[in-house]
């Protein structure tokens, strides 16, 4: 049997501070849905990009008049296509997750983008109470 790492704690308040706390506490699982999907992505494209230069380098050594413009169009199109594959949560998709070529922005803009997403969903009652968990969501540590 394997232990949650989570607890969540919105079933148990009051239908009041539910209402408060509902938003975020949806909001933030959908997060942590994209970002374990962005890890996978790119696990996924640094397995691609390592296999197709080690067989660009194999390629070279055996023959020296291998041209080598089109290995880097080959490894660029294979992470477009993985990162097509990869499934998107919501409507949402297409907005902001990739740049040109398939690639991911930085991890710290989307860690930007959702601060302050999930800053704006946060009932101004709840932030006034200090000390209070404002996604009714905690983190359970052994």
């Amino acid at each position: 049997m394997k232990f949650p790492t989570e607890f969540d704690a919105v079933d148990l308040a009051t239908d009041n501070l539910k209402e408060k706390l509902l938003s975020v506490s949806r909001r933030l699982k959908e997060i942590e849905k994209e970002r374990a999907e962005r890890r996978k992505v790119r696990k996924r494209t640094k397995v691609v990009a390592a296999s197709t230069s080690t067989s660009s380098t194999a390629a070279t050594a055996g023959s020296a008049d291998v041209e080598m413009g089109d290995a880097s169009g080959s490894a660029t199109a294979t992470a477009t296509a993985i990162t097509a594959e990869a499934p998107t949560a919501g409507p949402e998709e297409g907005k902001g997750k990739e740049k040109a070529g398939g690639e991911l922005e930085d991890e710290s803009v989307y860690r930007e983008k959702e601060l302050k997403e999930l800053e704006a969903l946060i009932s101004p009652e709840v932030k006034a109470d200090v000390g209070c968990s404002v996604t009714g969501l905690y983190d359970l540590v052994g």
